[in-house]
């Protein structure tokens, strides 16, 4: 770009090349020791630090990275050795936890709860502990002549489901303790295949309306826009809209990058952004004002470089303010043919970037055993994964 675009304050920009955080921070770090902005790398490849309103004023992201990438779990030898043995023990030993589970939080659980809560009216906690119920009798007697006979004919038939549910609970609580059955049935219906296979149908999901601006953003001159995140409260899914006053404030410019800068542009990679941003904010962030004295800034700089030739071109007829003022009006008319579009802001529905729902991280040895089993099946299939 001809003229050099004067800022008031420094630039805050964000980098989204949905790779690793490392790769990221490497590229950031390149931006931010070549040029007078402050470059931040986006932590993950997600959108969620995007929400209106954004704290940026202009956007980078990749033209063809992955959004939305988990991070790869790589196996470590002890990782692996526990997959392995925690798979091999849950297919051998399932038919004998699930049964027992199901009966566990099914029957045992819910109606030791019900029946629990029911004789804490009648009973202390300690008397349930001890299966203590020697004085029902009395209870009940008591209970009919306070003229309460449904509770009296209940009590003693909630006294011998009680003692059924206690006896079984007794008897299947320790065997599920000791095989650590609960953390194993939670972490493989947690971390199922296919609960993992829906997080990813979702992120498909949501990369195919995110891949639908960038292209459309790809059709702009240079591959930038204003792009506008909805609302939670806002339901329209069309994906362009008319700026007004309104949301100019809420629209940030985007910028397509390569891919790899690096292996695009070489050396070049903070020349050839610098350029892009200054393209950027001289047809979205300044004043009319602004772009009016930048386009005789640039008129000027192009009239010095062509002197000579207008010069020797037009001979005689050689008007340096009218040759200018031809300049200037070339130059209108190729931003206006270029910058067309840049009054209709692209809009990013509001749900997209918006994955914490489905990104539940295991914790246990069992979660950990289960997930990485799981994942190592879906990277198979190659859905798509980042290195940190």
């Amino acid at each position: 770009m001809a003229a050099q675009v004067a800022t008031k304050n420094v630039l805050s920009i964000l980098y989204q090349p949905f790779l690793s955080s490392t790769r990221t921070k490497q590229l950031t770090s390149i931006l931010n020791a070549a040029l007078p902005y402050q470059f931040t790398p986006a932590p993950d490849t997600r959108l969620s630090i995007l929400k209106a309103p954004s704290p940026y004023d202009i956007i980078l992201i990749s033209r063809g990275g992955k959004p939305f990438a988990p991070i790869v779990h790589r196996d470590s030898v002890d990782s692996r050795t526990t997959g392995e043995v925690s798979k091999m023990d849950w297919e051998k030993s399932a038919k004998r936890y699930k049964p027992a589970l199901t009966t566990w939080r099914e029957l045992i659980k819910p109606n030791m709860k019900i029946l629990t809560l029911e004789l804490q009216n009648y009973f202390s906690r300690a008397s349930l502990e001890e299966g203590n119920f020697r004085h029902w009798k009395i209870i009940k007697f008591g209970l009919k002549q306070h003229n309460r006979r449904r509770a009296a004919s209940k009590l003693a038939g909630m006294i011998r489901e009680f003692r059924l549910y206690r006896k079984a609970q007794l008897r299947l609580y320790p065997m599920l303790k000791a095989t650590d059955a609960f953390a194993k049935k939670v972490a493989r219906e947690k971390f199922h295949l296919d609960r993992l296979f829906e997080k990813e149908i979702e992120i498909e999901n949501q990369r195919d309306h995110f891949d639908e601006v960038r292209k459309r953003l790809d059709e702009r001159y240079k591959g930038m826009g204003l792009v506008k995140r909805y609302h939670e409260v806002e339901r329209n899914q069309k994906f362009e809209h008319v700026l007004e006053s309104e949301n100019v404030l809420l629209s940030k410019p985007w910028i397509l990058l390569p891919e790899d800068p690096v292996g695009v542009w070489g050396d070049n990679f903070p020349y050839e952004v610098d350029q892009l941003i200054q393209l950027a904010v001289r047809r979205f962030l300044m004043t009319p004002e602004e772009k009016r004295l930048a386009l005789e800034a640039e008129a000027m700089e192009k009239l010095k470089d062509q002197y000579r030739e207008i010069k020797s071109r037009l001979g005689e007829d050689f008007d340096p303010k009218e040759s200018l003022e031809a300049i200037k009006e070339q130059l209108r008319e190729e931003q206006k043919d270029q910058w067309s579009e840049d009054h209709i802001g692209l809009q990013l529905p509001h749900f997209v970037g918006t994955l914490e729902k489905h990104t539940t991280l295991p914790r246990t040895r069992e979660e950990i055993a289960a997930y990485r089993l799981a994942e190592r099946t879906l990277e198979e299939r190659s859905a798509w994964r980042v290195e940190d």
